[in-house]
């Protein structure tokens, strides 16, 4: 289960989504899908300069950015 607010928002949207986390990683740059999920499970938190790639990768509105860091 997620601790943070980011990695539930994170962990919800990937689930919404229907990707991968091997295709999200892959659109926010990140060489392998275990960075997601090290995201989504609150393990990592999201650099700041990933949040922009991450928040179209999960189908979700760019107004989400502010909430994810």
């Amino acid at each position: 289960m997620p601790h943070s607010p980011t990695a539930l928002l994170i962990a919800d949207a990937l689930d919404a989504s229907g990707k991968t986390q091997r295709k999200v990683a892959y659109e926010v740059g990140y060489p392998r899908g275990n960075v997601i999920s090290m995201l989504r499970s609150g393990e990592m938190r999201l650099p700041i300069e990933r949040a922009p790639a991450l928040v179209p990768a999960l189908g979700k509105d760019g107004h989400l950015n502010a909430n994810m860091c």
